[in-house]
């Protein structure tokens, strides 16, 4: 729309300048007075004409509207210009109202010189001047006003398409809070007419409890000019109870002064009800049926804030034994019926009022309140409790037709009354001595004590360390000799890995193998020994200072059997170094031939394939049998030195060190002695058919470059004393 009178415009027809104002002083006659007071300073067009339409006089803005020059205007019939539709309504309207001052405006379309279209409200102003009847017309450029009129419409059809279509409910208020607005679908959820949930009708679709609590928030909310939220519940007629999202903003205007709101709700009762179904199961193990982590979490921090204030409280953490073993030979269906069968003999051995959970696999937490004592001294109740676990544990289960053993080991930590504590460190505690209850052994319960969680910091720092200890070359391998009990003659030697500690010095495999198996990087290192290993026994073999004969062992750990690249990685190194597998011994304990022994069993018959011998380590404290010797095809056994030392002081050594040789040669198996220190307990042992012995006696564990001056004396009478260290 244009505003200034003196704006210029070409048009078609006419490219001069549109006439400027007339000066007062002009002699212009009084039939044009009015028109010069005002029509050359508007804004929006003005047209004076004769009553019959002829056009007398025109300002600058009618000009720019109509494209048309003054000078081509003046004469012409004004109502040519105006569109057909109201044309004819408006020469009526000069003939029969020309004194009838104002007019309502009229909504029409003038045609401009390039024959397109504007559009325009017209009023007219009818009077009589001198005797002379005439029209003044005043024109309004709308187009402005009707893009943006199209626009709203436009918006506001959008609106309501998706209003109408939505998922949600909507409803908007006055300030008043009466809902001026509402689509059909927040109807539909409340279950009433659009009209009766107008005004404040909406506000009775809450359910009574919620009425309050919820209203009084949004109340509070709006006023801050805040968005508020919440889940609420609405009663239908009929009585229905409807779960919704609700959820509502502030409408301010352009003063920024509050108006209202607006409003939406989404019926979520079917989501409300699977969500408490959900948290039900949430908190229960699918399949025992206790406590799960997410329960057993929150009981216990409640248990904690209950047990600051008086009383003692216990925590213990059990873990089942072997349990694995009995997945990988019977399978997971069998090992979950073992869980359901421990949960229920868990339960029967603790009070009603204690929890028992599951938090996974085969961990078991138990949580005991109300324990009566005044010191963390009284733990009889604890310890009984422990007991009947274990002891209910140690019955066989009956899994299909399979009878089935296992043993669990418990740790236990304690809280007691007036003293600050902390859940996770409580947790902490149990599991520091639930992993030295498996370190002694598994079957037992052991308590936390801060000397154990001193040992645990220490094993962390061992374990950080060790991630660095192979690349910096801190591992190193010490050897000990073996030989003929009868001819003194070396045969062998064992590969013993040390590491030297910047800080602690040199360690031995005991501090810190079982830390290498729990950081997984067991393979890494066990190739590194291989290697190394391997690389030596050639380096003596030829400088002659071993026969074809000799052979070298190195221990293998349970760990490494599991591990399924175990015999290609040590494969590859047999064949790296060019060795004879006939010139190499495994050597693993009782414990870790029964684990995984279908696995173990499989992968002993490939390394013998190779012409590794398989050597029992430490026989006689672990629980190996005579069908497992024959099973495993177990080429030697190693009598453990716990007995050999005892030989001639403890007859019950003696004789089962006598009972193993014995045992040995009926299975047509080597035997080797460990722990041999003495001249005396090497003969005896030759006397009763020992094949090799190890110790002291030979040689304390030394480096390759000790062994190879070792290795230069072939005879025990050439040793000083018959004692090399």
């Amino acid at each position: 729309m244009l505003n200034s009178p003196a704006d210029t415009v070409c048009v078609s027809g006419a490219t001069d300048q549109l006439p400027q104002a007339p000066s007062l002083s002009e002699d212009v006659s009084d039939r044009w007075a009015l028109f010069n007071a005002y029509a050359y300073g508007a804004s929006f067009g003005i047209i004076m004409t004769q009553c019959d339409g002829e056009i007398i006089r025109v300002n600058p803005v009618a000009c720019l509207l109509l494209e048309r020059s003054n000078d081509v205007l003046i004469g012409e019939n004004f109502f040519h210009f105006i569109s057909e539709y109201t044309r004819g309504e408006l020469e009526q309207l000069a003939k029969t109202r020309m004194f009838v001052s104002p007019m309502k405006p009229i909504h029409t379309f003038i045609k401009r010189s390039s024959g397109r279209s504007v559009s325009i409200n017209l009023t007219m102003t009818a009077y009589e001047h001198a005797g002379e009847s005439c029209c003044l017309y005043s024109l309004f450029d709308r187009t402005e006003f009707d893009e943006i009129k199209a626009i709203e419409e436009a918006h506001a059809q959008r609106f309501q398409a998706v209003s109408d279509n939505a998922p949600i409910g909507i409803l908007q208020t006055n300030l008043q809070w009466e809902a001026v607005y509402v689509n059909a679908r927040w109807a539909q959820i409340c279950g009433r007419d659009e009209e009766a949930v107008l005004n404040k009708g909406w506000i009775k679709s809450f359910y009574i409890e919620d009425v309050k609590l919820a209203l009084e928030s949004l109340r509070s909310a709006i006023s801050r000019g805040e968005e508020f939220a919440c889940q609420v519940r609405l009663r239908t007629p009929l009585g229905d109870i409807v779960w919704v999202e609700f959820k509502a903003c502030p409408i301010f205007s352009l003063k920024s002064v509050l108006q209202g709101f607006i409003a939406t709700i989404v019926d979520c009762t079917y989501r409300y009800a699977a969500e408490q179904r959900l948290r039900a199961l949430a908190e229960r193990d699918a399949l025992t049926g206790l406590a799960n982590r997410v329960l057993f979490q929150d009981r216990l921090k409640e248990a904690v804030k209950r047990v600051e204030r008086r009383g003692m409280m216990a925590l213990l953490c059990l873990d089942l034994d072997g349990f694995k073993n009995v997945n990988d030979s019977l399978g997971h269906d069998a090992g979950d019926a073992l869980l359901v069968s421990v949960a229920k003999r868990m339960v029967r051995c603790v009070r009603e009022v204690d929890t028992v959970a599951r938090m996974g696999g085969d961990e078991f937490m138990v949580i005991m309140e109300n324990i009566h004592g005044s010191s963390e001294q009284d733990t009889t109740t604890v310890s009984r409790v422990a007991e009947k676990i274990l002891r209910s544990l140690r019955s066989s289960f009956f899994i299909g037709n399979k009878q089935v053993y296992i043993s669990a080991s418990i740790g236990i930590a304690l809280s007691l009354g007036g003293r600050q504590t902390d859940d996770a460190q409580l947790i902490k505690q149990a599991d520091i001595a639930l992993y030295r209850a498996k370190h002694d052994g598994r079957n037992n319960y052991q308590y936390y004590t801060p000397e154990l969680e001193k040992a645990s910091r220490e094993r962390h720092s061992l374990g950080s360390r060790l991630r660095h200890a192979l690349e910096q070359r801190e591992f190193e391998l010490y050897y000990q000799l073996q030989a003929d009990t009868q001819s003194h003659e070396i045969t062998g030697c064992e590969a013993l890995l040390r590491w030297q500690h910047p800080e602690r010095g040199l360690l031995g495999p005991e501090t810190f193998i079982s830390i290498i198996e729990e950081c997984s990087f067991m393979a890494q290192v066990s190739y590194w020994i291989w290697e190394q290993a391997f690389s030596d026994l050639v380096a003596w073999q030829k400088a002659g200072l071993v026969s074809d004969a000799f052979r070298l062992s190195v221990n293998v750990t349970a760990y490494e059997l599991r591990d399924p690249s175990f015999f290609s990685h040590f494969e590859r190194a047999i064949h790296s170094a060019g060795v004879k597998g006939e010139s190499v011994t495994i050597e693993i304990t009782e414990s870790a031939l029964l684990q995984h022994s279908v696995q173990t069993q499989s992968l002993l018959k490939r390394l013998r394939a190779l012409g590794v011998s398989i050597s029992l380590d430490d026989f006689g404290t672990g629980y190996a049998s005579l069908t497992n010797l024959k099973r495993f095809s177990i080429d030697c056994l190693k009598i453990d030195q716990s007995f050999v030392r005892g030989l001639l002081l403890d007859a019950e050594d003696a004789t089962i060190t006598d009972a193993v040789i014995g045992l040995a040669q009926a299975l047509n198996l080597k035997v080797v002695a460990e722990g041999v220190e003495v001249l005396s307990q090497l003969d005896k042992l030759a006397r009763w058919g020992c094949d090799y012995f190890q110790g002291y006696l030979l040689n304390k564990p030394c480096s390759e470059q000790q062994v190879n001056q070792l290795l230069q004396r072939s005879h025990i009478a050439e040793l000083n004393g018959g004692v090399i260290g």
